[in-house]
């Protein structure tokens, strides 16, 4: 068996036991909803990069179906989304959340790197650092965005100020 199959073996057993052992929960609700809508927009977003050949994806699960990445996009990213938006501190000073904002995008731009260096499972066409930064800068924030504003309507329906539809 070739070690990228190994890789998304491990990927697939792997994060779903973070998932469950890092996710509150009293946070699961939560966890879900952030889940799908990062599944939403890294599917859009990996859709548009394969399109204009910013991306490769030479070995993956369903190659005849798509030529994108099932489980980066499906499984590994949103629930690095996951983990992110639900731990951010978001009571803390700007600086902090700055600081924790560049280390989660730094660390997920060197995971797509090592993952384009040592496997076949993607290959990053365009190979600027700046440019994948800011894609993952901005994938996290929209997901971020998202929950917040998915918190305040969720907590205007419970105060019952607002309807829950």
């Amino acid at each position: 068996m070739r070690e990228d199959t190994w890789v998304l073996i491990l990927f697939w057993l792997i994060i779903p036991l973070v998932l469950y052992l890092l996710v509150p929960s009293r946070k699961v609700k939560h966890a879900h909803i952030l889940f799908w809508f990062a599944q939403f927009i890294m599917w859009d977003m990996d859709i548009i990069d394969v399109q204009f050949n910013l991306i490769q994806f030479p070995y993956r699960i369903f190659e005849y179906a798509s030529k994108t990445s099932f489980t980066l996009h499906y499984l590994v990213f949103p629930s690095i989304c996951v983990i992110f938006t639900l731990y951010r501190p978001e009571r803390r000073s700007w600086v902090v959340r700055a600081g924790y904002d560049l280390l989660w995008t730094a660390g997920i731009t060197a995971f797509l790197f090592a993952l384009d260096a040592f496997t076949q499972l993607m290959h990053l066409v365009q190979r600027s650092v700046l440019f994948r930064l800011f894609v993952v800068y901005l994938l996290l924030g929209l997901t971020r965005l998202f929950y917040v504003w998915y918190r305040k309507g969720f907590r205007s329906a419970e105060d019952g100020t607002e309807s829950a539809a």
